[in-house]
């Protein structure tokens, strides 16, 4: 009986042990599942104040209906490819493009008299530099005459000019008092200047001192082309405006030798008079403006990369790059809606034109649609198709970069990469409100 009552309370105090560890072992799942559900509950929180209700679930859950994220992942894989093809790809098709085309080589004729055109309008801290500038060209002094068109400045810009062209036989001075723009002062040039081939250069443009040799020699090296332009390089810290402008030359000089159809830059350009319209008078952008109605004719507008210029009024800020894009995007906007309009133009002029109302229209609006579509299929099942497409994205760049100044690229490696990373984004967001803004005659060409 005795060993009966031991056996009984060693039982009992057996269960008692095994009803209080099992009790402990309940209340730390308890304690894990309950710091594990404020953890979620917090998360839940943040993503309810910083993202949009969507990508909100579907990061609390892990997962979203099988249909719902097949359709997201079909509208993410049409979207990319879309922007891919009409970014990269578009310059990767050109660039195939050019390497089999036959190459003329370009015919050694005698310089031809140029007349060198400056419009000017209260540019009185530039004109001097200017005038300076193209006396450093070595393109023939017998050749070469120098206009400057002001078009009714009311600072110093006139007295300026005329103590710098004191004496000198190849500069002369014309003032228009009724001049309302600058296409007025152009339209002038182009109807009462007896010269072929016109050199019209800002004057906040720098010359190369072989820059107008070679602007003209590709001009005259190739009757059909009415319009020259040259490369730009802005004189700025700034890197994005940098390799914003080595993008744009590498486009422009692309679009010109495939479809002969490039844009050229205010800073310098030269044209044959007789091929180029006069400009309408509420013209807001006169080099595109040029461009534009020449090819829209059917001649050809290219850019020579071996006639190169810097243009010193250019951003030095995030600031300055936004809202100098803006005002820019707007106007170039305008002039290609007014270039539309035009009647009779060829296939490729329209093409050219319909992508370039793309890059303008369409494209900023659908990249914000990529990432926010790419974000949602990060945190789903389908997380390798998002990293998959910016590798794609920054394979083009990457390989850019490593062309673009290779001693620069060196010294501020990580500082480059941060630019390019930016500039997409710098570049996209003023185009956003290009209907917002109102239209602007800038004379800061970019």
């Amino acid at each position: 009986m005795q060993n009966l009552r031991v056996d009984r309370k060693t039982t009992a105090r057996r269960n008692l042990f095994v009803c209080c560890f099992k009790l402990e072992r309940q209340d730390s799942l308890m304690y894990y599942q309950s710091t594990l559900l404020v953890k979620i509950i917090t998360l839940r929180v943040i993503l309810f104040f910083t993202l949009k209700p969507y990508t909100r679930r579907l990061y609390a859950s892990r997962c979203i209906p099988y249909r719902q994220i097949k359709v997201l992942l079909i509208f993410f894989l049409v979207l990319s490819s879309v922007l891919w093809m009409t970014t990269f790809g578009y310059l990767i098709s050109l660039s195939l493009v050019r390497v089999f085309q036959k190459k003329n080589p370009a015919k050694n004729e005698t310089l031809p008299k140029i007349a060198v055109v400056v419009p000017t309008l209260n540019e009185e801290g530039l004109i001097s530099g200017k005038l300076r500038n193209l006396e450093t060209s070595d393109y023939p002094d017998e050749s070469m005459q120098i206009f400057v068109i002001d078009g009714g400045s009311t600072d110093k810009t006139i007295d300026t000019v005329k103590q710098e062209i004191n004496g000198k036989k190849n500069t002369e001075l014309i003032c228009l008092a009724e001049s309302k723009a600058k296409p007025d002062q152009i339209n002038y040039v182009l109807q009462n200047l007896d010269y072929e081939i016109i050199v019209f250069t800002d004057a906040d443009g720098r010359l190369e001192p072989s820059c107008l040799k070679e602007l003209v020699t590709c001009l005259i090296s190739d009757s059909s082309v009415s319009v020259m332009g040259a490369f730009i390089h802005p004189e700025t810290p700034f890197l994005e405006e940098r390799l914003y402008w080595s993008f744009i030359n590498q486009l422009w000089w692309l679009e010109g030798e495939v479809f002969s159809s490039a844009c050229v830059s205010a800073v310098c350009h030269a044209c044959r008079r007789k091929h180029v319209l006069p400009l309408a008078s509420d013209a807001l952008a006169d080099d595109i403006n040029i461009a534009l109605s020449a090819a829209a004719k059917g001649l050809r507008v290219r850019t020579c990369p071996n006639a190169r210029a810097s243009e010193i009024r250019v951003p030095f800020t995030k600031n300055e790059f936004m809202k100098f894009r803006q005002l820019r995007g707007k106007n170039y906007l305008v002039e290609l809606k007014r270039s539309s309009k035009l009647k009779k133009a060829p296939l490729r002029w329209r093409l050219t034109l319909l992508l370039k109302l793309w890059h303008l229209k369409v494209t900023p609006k659908a990249i914000p649609l990529f990432v926010f579509s790419a974000i949602s299929l990060l945190f789903s099942r389908y997380h390798f198709y998002p990293i998959f497409m910016i590798v794609i994205f920054m394979l083009p760049i990457s390989f850019s970069l490593l062309k673009w100044n290779k001693d620069d690229f060196i010294k501020k490696k990580w500082r480059v990469l941060w630019a390019a990373v930016r500039l997409p984004f710098l570049t996209i967001m003023p185009m956003l409100t290009l209907n917002k803004t109102k239209r602007s005659r800038f004379y800061m060409r970019g």
